[in-house]
């Protein structure tokens, strides 16, 4: 009969271990789906930055196109300016040459 009693305590401990390994695999699986739903949102939220990013880099190279058009633009204009600013100053030295040829006549 020890037998059996050292047998009978040893089956009672090993339902006891089974039971608290049963818990903790409740325990990790409840984990496990956690997880398992942060990793869609993390997915999903991660593919919503992608296209965002996409987008924006659509934006900035939109945006530097642009500028670059406008910095020829400028340049263009700068040097239309500067055309103009020197006609304008030979024609001012034509008037002065004339008025000063006929002044002195």
């Amino acid at each position: 009969m020890n037998t059996l009693s050292v047998l009978e305590e040893k089956i009672k401990l090993l339902i006891i271990h089974v039971q608290k390994l049963q818990s903790e695999n409740a325990a990790l699986l409840l984990d496990r789906e956690h997880f398992e739903r942060v990793t869609v949102e993390l997915k999903s939220e991660n593919a919503r930055l992608i296209e965002e990013n996409v987008k924006l880099q659509e934006k900035a190279k939109e945006a530097h196109i642009s500028t670059t058009k406008g910095n020829k633009q400028l340049d263009a204009l700068n040097k239309e300016r500067e055309v103009t600013k020197n006609a304008v100053n030979e024609l001012i030295k034509s008037i002065d040459v004339f008025v000063n040829g006929e002044a002195q006549q």
